[in-house]
């Protein structure tokens, strides 16, 4: 499984310590270091845009000599950004010299061409095509001679905040260092430290807004969100995926943290980028997430967004999911299953008959509040005089997408079977003639509810004595379905507490991976 966590850093001081080390003999002489200036904390007062301040040194590059921006700017905006020429007036106020690349969708005005000929900047204006955001972010960076590259995009203004030097010092002076990037602020005045981590366990990626280490007032993160400077030499390592149409730099840290674990990326909120921040829709990350296997994709602010074999998506596909001994569940493929079973038992309560989770869903809603993780199937009960209640339901089923088949009748009201259908699943509905939940109500009694995927549903009784006495020793434990295990029945004994053998060792749906007692282990597995 792919372990994306900076945690990985075996000592945590190192950075900090061979940074210190680096300022002291000023080793590369790429840029001059810095030094806190103030003897008291008072220095910068009251504004503090000082006191960080780079020492005199006799031997250094020229930054210009240095750096090479690409700035992707597709369109330009209108107050209160910057117009295009007004963000190039500011590199050449700032870093007289500078080799700008300017990304834009359409051709400059000649007129402000003439007026970006006047300032004190190399320039060249390059047209988006439609090839894609990796093969643009290819052809930019191939454009590069510089050591480094500063890779823009959507900045709204150039200023003083943006300190190239800050960013060079941290890649020179710590080769371990890979990109180095910063703070943003969008058009709203909102700020954002830059710095994300990720976390990919069963086909989740998660990114969370946050750090676990810092050096050098630096925080070292899984994912930078904002513009980003690196070695011009790492893109001829790790490139740009020109098949990306879009989430080309989602593919790229990806691929960094799996393929370059040792190595860091950092970001220094004291460098602070103003951009416009793009909304990024669920359709422009679908390569990324297919090309790594991700079926889930949750945001810092808890946004989820939906691949893999999701139901309702017209980018998704059932083809591919899979049910395989020893993997779990996809996560796309649990909501799959629990939406299907959410709806019946909507349905059912709404028409005034009694329905109740048996067996593995049963189970599921106990142990996980959701669907079992490794089930393959799903299981409620019916009252059997309910029986042509539930058929009635069939138009309203097909209405939400889902199918309802008669597998055989009612006789003398002691039974009946129906198959509730969806893609890649099947909910066997079983006839009772009596259940927790309906002797209740003829009892005068609430039935109780347990928690399944956000929707309280009708449960036996007491569902923790049902489910100990339905299933034997140690249901707290975990073993795959009986089918997995080549059982006659669901009636044998079970014996939990380990998985099977994950067929494709590595995998992030591998179960093995898990211990096979408790659930916290899966508190972000299930869906919710």
């Amino acid at each position: 499984m792919l372990k994306i966590l900076n945690q990985n850093i075996s000592d945590e001081n190192m950075l900090e310590d061979s940074q210190k080390e680096s300022v002291t003999q000023n080793a590369r002489k790429e840029v001059c270091p810095e030094k806190f200036m103030g003897k008291l904390l008072n220095y910068g007062y009251p504004l503090f845009r000082k006191g960080f301040e780079r020492i005199d040194c006799k031997e250094f590059v020229p930054i210009e000599k240095l750096v090479t921006i690409v700035a992707i700017l597709p369109k330009e905006l209108g107050k209160p950004a910057q117009s295009y020429f007004e963000i190039l007036q500011g590199v050449a106020k700032y870093y007289p010299g500078m080799r700008v690349i300017l990304a834009t969708q359409k051709d400059l005005e000649p007129s402000v061409k003439s007026e970006i000929s006047k300032l004190k900047i190399g320039f060249e204006n390059h047209i988006i095509d439609n090839a894609g955001q990796g093969a643009l972010l290819i052809e930019l960076v191939g454009k590069v001679s510089t050591p480094y590259v500063l890779i823009a995009s959507n900045i709204t203004h150039f200023d003083d905040d943006i300190n190239l030097e800050r960013m060079v010092r941290v890649l020179s002076y710590e080769p371990r260092v890979t990109f180095v990037g910063g703070a943003h602020r969008n058009l709203r005045g909102e700020w954002d430290i830059g710095c994300q981590q990720m976390a990919f366990k069963n086909m989740t990626a998660t990114y969370m807004g946050g750090y676990y280490r810092s050096f050098n007032e630096c925080v070292v993160c899984d994912y930078l969100s904002g513009s980003i400077m690196t070695r011009s030499e790492t893109f001829k390592e790790l490139q740009f995926d020109a098949s990306m149409k879009y989430g080309a730099f989602h593919d790229l840290f990806w691929r960094f943290r799996k393929e370059m674990p040792e190595n860091i990326a950092a970001s220094c909120p004291d460098v602070m980028f103003n951009i416009y921040s793009r909304e990024i829709d669920d359709v422009e990350l679908v390569a990324f997430a297919n090309k790594h296997l991700i079926h889930r994709i949750i945001d810092p602010d808890g946004r989820v967004r939906w691949y893999g074999c999701r139901k309702g998506y017209s980018y998704t596909s059932a083809g591919l999911c899979k049910k395989v001994s020893g993997m779990g569940l996809s996560p796309a493929e649990m909501e799959n299953l629990a939406d299907v079973i959410k709806f019946f038992m909507r349905a059912c309560h709404a028409s005034g008959a009694f329905c109740e989770f048996q067996s593995g869903t049963m189970m599921g809603a106990v142990k996980f509040n959701g669907v079992l993780p490794w089930d393959i199937d799903g299981d409620i009960v019916f009252l059997a005089k309910n029986f042509s209640v539930i058929e009635k339901l069939k138009s309203k089923i097909e209405k939400a997408g889902y199918t309802l088949s008669v597998g055989y009748g009612v006789k003398d009201g002691r039974t009946g079977y129906f198959a509730l259908k969806t893609t890649n699943w099947k909910v066997d509905l079983w006839g009772f003639t009596e259940f927790g939940s309906h002797m209740d109500v003829a009892k005068g009694v609430i039935p109780t509810k347990v928690m399944f995927s956000g929707q309280w549903v009708n449960h036996p009784h007491n569902p923790g004595l049902f489910a100990r006495n339905r299933y034997g020793n140690g249901i707290y434990r975990h073993q795959e379905h009986w089918r997995r295990h080549k059982h006659s029945s669901a009636w044998i004994l079970y014996n939990p507490g380990s998985f099977l053998e994950c067929p494709e060792p590595g995998h992030s749906s591998c179960l093995d991976q898990y211990p096979a007692d408790g659930n916290m282990q899966f508190s972000d597995y299930c869906p919710s």
